[in-house]
């Protein structure tokens, strides 16, 4: 009668133990730097999370863009590419590394779904995310976080037709629009480069500047980039904290077949993946913005008659 209470103590001792050495070592570390944007003085350590870009008013929508060390110069393209830091407070997140990931004590300690087949990669990735959204939820300053992977890239023929008709043609000014929808809408989550959703159970919640559309879908996968409320951080730390399926499959679960969250997605997408090799994702491979639903069709008819030809 006291062996299964006392394993339960035993267990929750550890798991306390094993957070508490975790939390060490993904602490943020907050630095500042004087140029847009620098390298951190001291090698940045995994899970640290350093300002860069302009000082000056205060700002209220934060940039977060969670990196590998090693596409840091990539990272600093970008945000250079897109001036985002003269408007919003930027980031730079420092990501776990598979290496720091040890699945099986995860799952003994109740951290990870005991039948999860995520790799170290994955799974590192995925608490690399929620590190970002905990920090996101401790900064006061700011309501919403625009976050960001090291292989995002602007799916650069949208927006371009998107600029054309518009007054402003910053890409900061298009993602205020996007953020301004967030109460009206009352989304919690804003997919900007969503990939393999089913595009045609789409319903359009609001059309804005120039033809993109807010726009509640089925199954929008990639978290490459989007945009996160603070009630949207809190119900996603929430609502999966024993890791069990990839970060972006477990959002559409959540809001397609749950009900539990509030995940609403840009159209056309404004960011898509350029994936590395050296980046959080090792597949370098397109990833449409819809699923193809007739080719799926087509191709589901070719093995039909191929087995039927097989059976002849």
């Amino acid at each position: 009668a006291i062996a299964g209470p006392m394993r339960r103590m035993l267990r929750q001792g550890l798991a306390a133990l094993l957070l508490l050495a975790f939390a060490s070592t993904c602490s943020a570390t907050w630095y500042a730097t004087e140029d847009d944007p620098v390298e951190a003085s001291e090698k940045p350590r995994e899970g640290s999370i350093a300002e860069v870009g302009s000082k000056g008013n205060p700002k209220t929508v934060g940039v977060v863009i969670i990196t590998l060390e090693s596409r840091r110069e990539a990272v600093d393209q970008f945000l250079s590419e897109t001036g985002m830091c003269d408007t919003f407070k930027c980031m730079v997140f420092n990501a776990l590394t598979k290496d720091s990931i040890r699945i099986h004590d995860l799952k003994n300690i109740g951290l990870m779904q005991m039948n999860s087949t995520l790799n170290e990669g994955e799974v590192a990735c995925a608490l690399s995310h929620r590190r970002a959204m905990s920090d996101f939820l401790d900064d006061q300053s700011i309501t919403h976080a625009v976050i960001f992977e090291d292989d995002v890239a602007i799916e650069s023929e949208t927006f371009s037709n998107i600029i054309e008709k518009r007054e402003k043609k910053d890409v900061a000014s298009l993602l205020q629009e996007f953020i301004a929808t967030s109460d009206s809408l009352g989304w919690d989550a804003l997919n900007l480069g969503r990939c393999y959703d089913q595009c045609h159970t789409d319903t359009t919640l609001v059309e804005l500047d120039a033809g993109v559309r807010v726009v509640k879908s089925y199954r929008a996968l990639c978290a490459q980039s989007y945009i996160v409320t603070k009630k949207g951080a809190r119900t996603m730390l929430d609502y999966e904290k024993t890791l069990g399926l990839p970060e972006d499959e477990w959002r559409w679960r959540a809001a397609s077949q749950q009900g539990a969250l509030n995940y609403y997605s840009i159209t056309p997408r404004l960011f898509t993946q350029n994936r590395q090799k050296d980046g959080l994702h090792k597949v370098a491979q397109r990833m449409p913005e819809c699923w193809d639903l007739e080719k799926e069709r087509r191709e589901h008819e070719k093995e039909l008659k191929e087995l039927e030809a097989a059976d002849a």
